[in-house]
């Protein structure tokens, strides 16, 4: 599946641009024949305070932190893929009369108000058809993924990557950008057959992503107000010190274990602290999903769970969701089935910081799931 707000054709090498909240992600990819190898992959500081619930709102300081990026990487491509993300996000698939491809514009103006907070006029909207279901009767109606975006949302993010030099090609959402990294490393089917459904949380800086996945198809998004800004703002608080301190102090803690006594005590129980309270809003979005399915239905059932994000790199994270949740969770990896090859130098920088780079990755993917579509 892949998705764009909008699109142009790629050749050669291209970019993944992931603008976070904290740091910016670029990795530099070329598309071959069904396969992307990474020759590159760096990472910057997002400027303070440019970067607003997810809108860029000071494009020039952002595009400049990014072309010193690029600077500094050495990369040699201008086109990009970058993308958008937030609770203002739409991602829902949702259920249409059967109609030509070219007339589903005019039924989305109609649909989308339903699902929107605002006009669909103020919404960059497409919506991809998504396969018939298997047991669909005939004359059912067919099923599509509304994706919606605020026009300045996606606005401010080309602004920034144009005023870094680059060409954006194409504008994805986060939530498929991962998914087109991660689904193959997770199986689509289990041994019976039988669709699985896995929940990726995305742990990022300033909020935490819930996605669930059933089969290949996105069926439900929640945005959860904690990241890991919110872990390193306790600890600065509680503790008196920087921000730098903390981050430091964060990276040094385990999520599984909170020592009883001596200088680390008090900073595992801030952690832990927070810790559950975000496994507590995950169990309710999970537990939301399953109650807005028929009793009886397996695609409430979530075989697994993955972790990806900075948040998911703090020792033993999946460890101790697991152990919460009663789950399998397991740490976000990239596939290792051949479609994505790593060279040695981008290979470095990835080793200890996979889980940060998997957006970055899968927007580099798009070219080559587009062409396949193509094909």
């Amino acid at each position: 599946m892949n998705f764009s707000l909008f699109s142009k054709g790629a050749t050669g090498r291209t970019l993944g641009v992931d603008i976070g909240h904290d740091n910016l992600k670029v990795v530099e990819v070329e598309i071959g024949r069904n396969r992307m190898k990474i020759h590159k992959a760096g990472m910057a500081p997002t400027p303070i305070h440019a970067v607003v619930e997810g809108q860029v709102v000071m494009p020039e300081a952002v595009g400049m932190a990014l072309r010193e990026l690029l600077t500094s990487m050495e990369v040699s491509s201008r086109t990009c893929i970058g993308s958008v993300t937030g609770a203002n996000v739409t991602l829902r698939p949702i259920e249409v009369p059967r109609q030509k491809p070219a007339d589903l514009s005019r039924t989305l103006a109609v649909e989308a108000q339903k699902y929107l907070s605002t006009t669909p006029e103020e919404n960059y909207i497409e919506a991809p058809i998504l396969p018939l279901p298997h047991d669909a009767e005939p004359g059912a109606d067919m099923p599509v993924l509304l994706v919606a975006a605020p026009r300045p949302l996606v606005d401010g993010r080309v602004q920034a990557l144009e005023m870094a030099g680059l060409d954006p090609i194409a504008m994805d959402v986060n939530a498929l950008a991962m998914i087109r990294a991660l689904l193959p490393h997770v199986p689509e089917v289990d041994s019976d057959e039988t669709p699985l459904t896995v929940a990726f949380v995305d742990l990022g800086a300033s909020y935490t992503e819930v996605t669930i996945v059933h089969g290949q198809t996105p069926v439900f998004t929640r945005t959860i107000p904690i990241g890991g800004t919110s872990f390193t703002n306790a600890l600065a608080g509680v503790l008196g010190v920087d921000f730098d301190e903390a981050q430091s102090i964060k990276h040094a803690l385990s999520a599984d274990t909170t020592e009883e006594g001596g200088p680390d005590a008090t900073a595992s129980r801030v952690i832990h602290s927070l810790l559950e309270e975000l496994v507590r809003d995950i169990r309710r979005s999970l537990a939301y999903y399953a109650s807005t399915l028929d009793w009886e239905s397996i695609e409430g059932l979530v075989d697994r769970v993955v972790l990806l994000g900075g948040g998911s790199q703090l020792v033993h994270t999946a460890d101790y969701f697991g152990n919460v949740l009663q789950m399998n969770v397991v740490t976000a990896e990239l596939p290792d089935d051949g479609v994505i090859q790593v060279a040695p130098e981008a290979e470095a920088v990835l080793r200890d910081h996979q889980p940060t780079y998997l957006i970055a990755i899968g927007l580099g993917l798009w070219p080559l799931y587009t062409r396949s579509e193509k094909l």
